[in-house]
């Protein structure tokens, strides 16, 4: 095979490899976007579960760093 033959079969694939690419980068770009759209239409939390996450917290022990009341505890 000569020298240009070769130069343009590598070119070809290179060409073919980059075009994959760019269309690979399209649909990945596409299932993303479809993805987040998904996502953001997804239902909240209902409010139940919101209230009782907040009475979760609202009742668990809080420790005070070592300070002038050290070892106190607040509920």
């Amino acid at each position: 095979m000569r020298t240009t033959t070769r130069h343009l079969v590598r070119l070809l694939s290179d060409i073919k490899r980059a075009h994959e690419c760019r269309t690979l980068r399209a649909v990945v770009t596409r299932n993303t976007m479809r993805l987040a759209t998904e996502e953001a239409a997804a239902e909240s939390a209902s409010p139940k579960d919101i209230r009782r996450d907040e009475t979760r917290r609202s009742s668990a022990e809080i420790y005070l760093l070592p300070g002038s009341e050290t070892g106190s505890r607040l509920h």
